[in-house]
């Protein structure tokens, strides 16, 4: 039974109202671009320090409050990014609801993303501007097949997997991942680009919101330009920082600030 035109008009009066207001309350761009990133972090607040060569990767656990750091002072080809509640890893990041329930897929600092229960589980709090892809995928044994003909070659989705199972998961709880210093942009017909004269190198600040379970694979992204597989080494530092009380993160964005109530309703 087909529904009532007037009941399809209005829903979709009722959305673009939604996508409206959450593209504009909050004034977000102008708080983002008025609040510094942190150009340094303080020495005094190290929690650890470790490199991650190309074709390799790093796991472990971050508590609720520590910032992350991914550091690379070459070109990176990208870092794969994945984590899980550490309470309940059955909860995990979920990127196409991060980008929709924000209506953005420029996520970057002073956005959050999301898990599949709603709740804020890292806050951007620095990093380069478009550089976080959340829709392309990562890489995997096929695609270096097809990149670079060899299917043995490091993957982003074999080392997530390997991650996993250090802390007693498997196959069944790897899902979509975000990649940082993956600069893509679409034309005109929706295709995605890597962007050859964007940036890619600095630092990506992520703060965890929740005790979390991170993943980090050092691998090249499926849609990195270079024909050779030759990912850079990155630094990943774990340190404490301390929000103010109007932190953009928690405060720019309604859809922020709901996922903050769930966050905060586990303690």
């Amino acid at each position: 039974m087909a529904l009532d035109p007037d009941i399809i008009a209005a829903a979709k009066a009722r959305y673009a109202d939604l996508k409206a207001a959450g593209q504009t309350e909050g004034n977000f761009e102008a708080r983002r671009d008025a609040t510094p990133q942190r150009a340094h972090i303080p020495a005094n607040s190290y929690i650890l320090s470790d490199d991650i060569p190309g074709g390799w990767y790093w796991h472990g656990i971050i508590k609720k409050g520590e910032t992350f750091s991914v550091e690379a002072t070459e070109p990176s080809q990208g870092v794969t990014f994945l984590c899980w509640n550490a309470a309940d890893p059955s909860e995990r990041l979920n990127p196409p609801d991060t980008i929709k329930v924000q209506w953005t897929a420029a996520i970057g600092r002073g956005r959050v993303l999301l898990s599949d229960m709603g709740r804020a589980m890292v806050s951007v709090t620095g990093g380069l501007e478009g550089a976080m892809d959340f829709i392309a995928g990562m890489s995997s044994p096929f695609s270096n097949e097809a990149k670079y003909g060899d299917k043995h070659l490091p993957s982003a989705s074999a080392h997530l997997l390997r991650a996993a199972a250090k802390h007693g998961l498997s196959e069944r709880d790897i899902g979509a991942a975000i990649t940082l210093f993956a600069p893509l942009a679409t034309d005109a017909s929706g295709a995605l680009h890597w962007q050859d004269a964007a940036p890619n190198t600095g630092r990506f600040d992520l703060r965890a919101e929740m005790d979390i379970i991170a993943a980090i694979s050092n691998c090249p992204h499926p849609l990195s330009p270079s024909d050779t597989f030759e990912p850079a080494p990155v630094k990943v530092m774990v340190w404490r920082d301390t929000p103010s009380d109007d932190d953009l993160c928690r405060t720019a964005t309604p859809e922020a600030e709901r996922a903050f109530i769930n966050t905060d309703a586990m303690r």
